[in-house]
């Protein structure tokens, strides 16, 4: 629309129509004009980019506050033909952010949760444990099980950014939509602070995250002997990136888990108990 020509209109209707629902009420700037483009007369009624109503802000309320003068006064305002097609055209043709913003959400939300399935169904790992009866090496073919083993640092490092970044994307209008409320005296919505406060706190903890992970590494555990066996040794070494330092202290904590699924169908459910651990 950069590139749509402004030219003089004379506006026929201007009002602001008002829906209420179970929850909520939303507005919507309604107008109807002609205008003349290249000695042709049109009649268009579009007010801005985006149509319908909604309560994002107060720019509907606005924009209709606005028309309504215009009309009082004579009628005359300038809108924006576009040259190739001059049946189009538009009143105001600025982006609105807040609703932006809003809209951002669902492409957040919906598109992040659609990929991160996508993953998770392309890297997802059988955690099936194989038939031991077939051979003695059988339960080598379970990736689980390889040696070495690699930390699920990584799992949450991901983790992190992709909470930490949907819950920014949510909140994420409120500073464009709180200072037309505050202006309306609507003090309460200062609460609404919280969503982004919040959200602020998540970044610090998934770059903290990134930190570690860049300070450790994946940090492979190789057991030795391997695999360890019930009633014998359990024992091997974990590699960091961390520089060898002769007075470094390490705390190391063995802990024998026992996990099952307990319940049927919908019910069913993984859990863990420890039965002996040692530091």
């Amino acid at each position: 629309m950069d590139q749509w020509q402004p030219v003089e209109a004379q506006l026929l209707s201007a009002k602001l129509n008002t829906h209420h629902g179970d929850d909520s009420t939303t507005y919507q700037a309604l107008a109807s004009y002609r205008y003349y483009f290249r000695g042709t007369a049109y009649e268009s009624d579009r007010v801005g980019i985006m149509s319908g109503s909604d309560n994002i802000g107060s720019w509907q309320e606005d924009k209709a506050r606005a028309l309504k003068r215009a009309l009082a006064k004579g009628g005359s305002i300038s809108v924006y033909v576009n040259p190739d097609q001059p049946q189009k055209a538009v009143i105001y043709r600025e982006l609105r952010w807040g609703m932006l913003g809003f809209k951002f959400i669902f492409v957040v939300v919906f598109g992040g949760v659609g990929v991160g399935l996508l993953v998770f169904s392309f890297y997802h790992r059988s955690a099936t444990v194989p038939d031991l009866s077939t051979t003695s090496e059988a339960w080598l073919a379970n990736k689980d099980w390889h040696n070495p083993i690699r930390s699920n640092a990584k799992a949450g490092l991901w983790g992190a950014w992709i909470f930490a970044i949907v819950w920014n994307a949510i909140s994420s209008p409120i500073p464009f939509i709180l200072p037309e409320e505050l202006a309306k005296g609507n003090y309460p919505a200062l609460i609404a602070l919280l969503f982004p406060i919040i959200g602020a706190g998540l970044l610090v903890w998934a770059i903290s995250a990134t930190r570690q992970w860049l300070r450790f590494g994946p940090s492979p555990l190789r057991l030795n002997p391997y695999p360890g066996a019930i009633g014998g040794q359990v024992g091997g070494e974990v590699d960091v990136r961390l520089p060898y330092d002769a007075n470094m202290a390490v705390a190391v904590t063995l802990a024998c888990v026992h996990s099952y699924y307990s319940g049927s169908g919908k019910d069913r459910s993984r859990r863990e108990s420890v039965e002996w651990q040692k530091d």
